[in-house]
């Protein structure tokens, strides 16, 4: 996914498996807090490894390293809830074990003692550090990266004790998840194209390298890790939805679902690995043993009062849910979507509705002469573009392509409409023709386009992934050149993303000077050139959340939404203000009885499904099920 922070992913797990395991909560009376104990014996994709006395396994678990016995019991957590650690592996010599952690917003290599202390972090900078593992002498940890931004992964190593780094890899392929031969010559990788990886290799310090194992036609190889006497080589094979374990071409074990990370050589031909929620030793000529675990998860947070749902009040209440508002050339009116109707307001006055039907309708935006609005509208079954004029109140269809047609912004001179399409693919539309153009192939999640003053290029907000193995990257302001279809994408600032694409810009200003867009939620404005591509610095204007940023025609002033309220800024930035937006809305409720045929219902109280039923609704409650 593109850089973000995700510190709310720990959150969303401890609160998922809540749900999923019923966690025992201790509320005292008055407390603010309470606390749940949540007991795991099972996990998905753990990561597991073992000391080399062979006593002792450290696993990842719901966000965290623990360490139990190898013969299994109480697993006990050795790092806090906010280092977001994964893929451990233990030293040779036995003092450390390394780890991917997230907790700086990029993956890093980190160190600590097996029993949780002294954590330290070896690598840093803006390209992810993945899937450590230890020399054999243990002075050394070969992990996979992107940090050198050509475009794949390669193999890196640190040295533990100075941090220097050494790149092993530099071909076009993605190589990753590496381990080391047992006499610590050779670095033993997956090699591939993007999460697709199709040979094993080892390499050597000097770049030569062999092939130790070719996946079949159809399938894909994981964590290759190589057997004491440096003969076989253990790994994961994955198709079909099936992974299974493997040493040098044989199965080992019964499992089709084996998670794809590095593998522990035990003695006596043995090998720990993970599959189906467990952790297991299988012996390579057969027989697989459990390793039975119980992992005691307590969490503390404050209490807060549940939401009160009103199902009954008429009372008028003011909308909140302001979608898309684009202001006026002239800098006088707005118009928005909300309520599902779209609205035109004068500044300082009432909106009135513009349309008044119940389809869904999204993405107003203003012709350059002011006169007309184009929008998107499900009317005639998908999502089309129409152009409402505003002095007669008549509109007209003008786009009716296969599939969804969103996202419209109008050419400078008003002769076209750049729009997007379901797929993120971008086009332009010729309003005299009826020609439709496609001029930005299928994108993940694109901004709405916007034109560049001289009709000439088009921009949007496109997230451009450093390798095609991830989609970890920036989001980044993509120009293209309408002719010929040329694209350049240019960072919003050094390794910055713009906030969300899809509402954050870019938006040139009409005079061509600039171009304005959200990132770390606030608002900037950065020069172009002739071209449109940005140029020079970008600089902040404002100091609060911000979304869907829309100019003046005279290139002056800015519009945009900050917790759901209108605010208005020059330019140069200065004191934003706020512009007033009074819409009310009342809720519609039946009074009659109404019964609805349902083939199968399912009511939410526990697994039974009901067939062939009746709900009776009175008012705007379910009286009964029948």
């Amino acid at each position: 996914m593109d850089r973000q922070r995700r510190r709310s992913r720990l959150t969303r797990i401890l609160v998922t498996t809540a749900i999923l395991f019923g966690g025992v909560a201790a509320v005292p009376s008055g407390s603010s807090c309470f606390t749940d104990s949540i007991v795991f014996r099972e996990g998905t994709n753990i990561a597991a490894t073992v000391s080399p006395d062979a006593r002792t396994v450290i696993m990842d678990l719901q966000g965290a390293l623990w360490s139990l016995p190898i013969g299994g019991g109480k697993a006990r957590k050795i790092t806090d809830d906010f280092l977001e650690p994964s893929r451990p592996n233990w030293s040779p010599t036995g003092d450390l074990v390394t780890f991917q952690s997230y907790a700086t917003g990029t993956f890093h290599i980190w160190v600590m003692k097996p029993d949780g202390s002294n954590l330290h972090q070896l690598t840093d900078g803006h390209g992810d550090d993945r899937e450590p593992h230890f020399s054999p002498d243990g002075t050394r940890i070969a992990f996979a990266s992107d940090r050198a931004f050509a475009g794949s992964y390669d193999i890196w190593v640190v040295d533990v004790a100075t941090g220097a780094l050494t790149r092993w890899t530099n071909g076009p392929a993605d190589e990753f998840e590496p381990s080391w031969t047992p006499d610590g010559k050779e670095i033993v990788f997956v090699s591939g194209t993007g999460a697709v990886g199709t040979t094993i290799q080892a390499m050597d310090a000097a770049g030569t390298a062999r092939t130790l194992i070719t996946a079949p036609t159809g399938f894909r190889v994981n964590s290759p890790v190589m057997s004491p006497d440096g003969v076989r080589v253990a790994y994961e094979q994955f198709a079909a939805n099936k992974s299974t374990l493997m040493v040098s071409g044989q199965q080992v074990g019964t499992s089709t679902d084996v998670f794809p990370f590095h593998v522990t050589w035990l003695p006596g031909d043995r090998l720990l690995y993970s599959a189906d929620g467990k952790l297991r030793i299988s012996t390579v000529s057969g027989g697989t043993d459990e390793i039975a675990f119980s992992a005691a998860y307590r969490f503390q947070r404050t209490k807060y009062p549940r939401k009160h749902f009103d199902f009954d009040s008429r009372r008028t209440r003011q909308a909140t849910g302001i979608v898309g508002p684009a202001l006026s050339p002239d800098g006088t009116q707005v118009v928005f979507q909300a309520l599902n109707q779209l609205w035109l307001m004068k500044i300082g006055q009432k909106p009135r509705a513009l349309t008044s039907d119940s389809y869904y309708k999204c993405d107003p935006s203003w012709s350059p002469d002011g006169k007309r609005i184009a929008y998107s509208s499900d009317k005639a079954g998908t999502e089309d573009l129409y152009v409402l004029d505003l002095a007669s109140g008549t509109e007209k269809r003008v786009s009716s392509i296969v599939g969804a047609e969103v996202s419209s912004a109008w050419s400078p001179d008003g002769s076209q409409l750049a729009f997007q399409d379901q797929t993120g693919a971008t086009f332009v539309l010729d309003l005299g023709t009826g020609a439709v153009r496609q001029i930005i192939a299928s994108l993940f999640a694109p901004s709405k386009p916007t034109w560049f003053k001289d009709g000439k290029t088009v921009a949007v907000g496109a997230l451009k992934p450093y390798t095609r193995r991830f989609r970890e990257g920036t989001s980044q302001i993509l120009t293209v050149d309408v002719a010929s279809g040329s694209l350049t994408y240019t960072e919003p600032a050094p390794f910055k993303s713009l906030s969300t694409r899809g509402e954050d810009g870019p938006v040139y200003a009409p005079d061509g000077s600039a171009v304005a867009f959200v990132m770390e939620s606030a608002l900037w404005v950065r020069p172009v050139d002739a071209h449109g591509v940005p140029t020079g610095e970008a600089r902040q204007i404002n100091a609060e959340v911000t979304d869907a940023p829309t100019w003046s025609g005279d290139s002056q002033h800015l519009l945009y939404l900050s917790s759901g309220a209108l605010r208005m800024i020059p330019r140069d930035g200065g004191a934003p203000t706020t512009v007033r937006l009074d819409l009310s809305w009342q809720p519609e409720m039946s009074d009659g009885r109404t019964i609805i045929h349902a083939g199968r219902l399912w009511d939410g109280k526990g697994a039974a499904v009901q067939s062939d039923v009746d709900i009776v609704v009175r008012g705007n409650r379910i009286q009964k099920i029948r």
